[in-house]
């Protein structure tokens, strides 16, 4: 048996221990109906603040400016690629 094989093993073991104490320990509690049911209404009135902040206007900015700066990485990318691999080269002029 290899010494990594007997660390996991015993890992699981110590893992199960600490497991089995803390089930001792700790008992579940159910919650409350009111608790569970006035969370839910609070859940259900207050949209996401993210979807209170924005419009269909502001979206509709923000996918124009992603739309615009991708197409302008997608050209600087292009002309990367065809400067390093095959442009023009120039020949310094003779005097």
């Amino acid at each position: 048996m290899g010494a990594a094989k007997r660390f996991v093993d015993a890992s699981k073991a110590t893992y199960a221990s600490v497991e089995n104490r803390l089930a001792g320990v700790f008992k579940p509690v159910p919650p409350r109906q009111e608790f569970v049911r006035g969370l839910g209404r609070q859940i259900k009135i207050h949209p996401p603040a993210i979807a209170r902040r924005l419009t269909d206007t502001h979206l509709i900015l923000i996918m124009l400016a992603s739309m615009f700066s991708l197409v302008a990485l997608i050209a600087v990318g292009v002309r990367a690629v065809l400067t390093f691999f095959g442009g023009r080269r120039r020949t310094p002029r003779q005097a």
